[in-house]
């Protein structure tokens, strides 16, 4: 039986170097542009920066007012803060620009903003002092968040 099998085998000739490959056609690229659309996921309906989006799009309309947007934006802009360093603080500790691009300081933009709030009187002045503490807190966290990323940045031995 084996000796059949061996004579059997020795018979079959197959010259793989004129085999030539099926050349893709549209109908691949489309399954595989398609396979790569799916499988982007949105993010999800109380991700940080979707809740900063609906209420600029509430105050914008008027139906909230600039206090209730700035509480919003505060605490959207920490829970961002904190979710991005948890995820990519190893990305931030190569360089200095990938830091500021991955997370980039919030605080300067709503010092700016509570001021002329406080200066249209937009919000009250005991409502600006609260909110002014709570990006204090947005400003210490991210300085915090930094001197963690210069401390790893100097351990691993890349560029400060």
């Amino acid at each position: 039986m084996p000796k059949l099998f061996l004579e059997a085998i020795q018979g079959i000739r197959v010259n793989f170097t004129s085999i030539e490959p099926k050349k893709p056609t549209v109908k691949v690229y489309l399954i595989v542009l398609f396979l790569f659309f799916v499988n982007c996921a949105p993010l999800p309906e109380n991700a940080p920066s979707n809740r900063l989006k609906a209420a600029n799009r509430a105050l914008e309309s008027g139906k909230i007012d600039k206090e209730t947007y700035f509480r919003v934006a505060i605490a959207a802009e920490l829970e961002k803060g904190r979710k991005n360093f948890e995820e990519r603080h190893f990305l931030m500790a190569r360089s200095r620009e990938s830091e500021l691009l991955l997370d980039p300081p919030a605080h300067t933009n709503l010092y700016k903003r509570l001021e002329d709030a406080r200066k249209t009187e937009e919000i009250s002045e005991d409502a600006f002092k609260e909110l002014w503490g709570y990006v204090r807190i947005l400003q210490s966290e991210w300085n915090s968040r930094r001197t963690k990323i210069s401390q790893e940045r100097f351990r691993w031995g890349y560029p400060r």
